[in-house]
């Protein structure tokens, strides 16, 4: 690992368990659903306005933003709302931690509901996801994107 990389790893790292912290902080004073609503909100705002940037206007991104809308109420803001009501009660390195299993909830998820076989590569990228940080999976780009890429994004080891 580069030194650029390693550095980038420890800046990710810090944002993400940072995150936890001020959770901690601020969900006491604020209540878990405001301080996830304007996460949420500022969020959106960010994100739509690098989409304005990069794909413009007339790119068509933002008819779909029902489906845009949906995704991000199951993947953001009911999670986060969720985190920032336990850390009400949790220490934030506790819910770090059981965020950090993430992905093998997932794989079980999908092995059951799915019916997908957890081969031994699944099984083993979601092991070592889970013993890493939370950012270990985002941590670094694979050039030309593929299966790798995929496989990185979703914390589950190439073969």
């Amino acid at each position: 690992m580069s030194p650029k990389d390693l550095g980038a790893l420890l800046v990710l790292g810090a944002l993400w368990g940072g995150s936890f912290t001020f959770i901690r902080v601020a969900a006491p004073e604020l209540g878990p659903l405001l301080l996830m609503e304007l996460r949420v909100l500022l969020a959106t705002a960010v994100l739509a306005a690098g989409a304005l940037l990069v794909a413009g206007w007339r790119s068509g991104l933002f008819r779909r933003w029902r489906g845009f809308l949906i995704l991000g109420t199951l993947n953001a803001a009911i999670p986060f709302t969720l985190i920032a009501a336990s850390e009400m009660r949790l220490t934030a390195s506790l819910a770090a931690i059981l965020n950090s299993t993430t992905p093998l909830f997932g794989a079980l998820v999908a092995a059951i509901w799915m019916g997908e076989r957890l081969g031994r590569g699944a099984v083993a990228g979601s092991r070592s996801t889970a013993e890493a940080p939370p950012s270990w999976p985002m941590a670094r780009a694979v050039p030309g994107g593929g299966r790798e890429a995929r496989e990185v994004q979703l914390g589950v080891d190439a073969p």
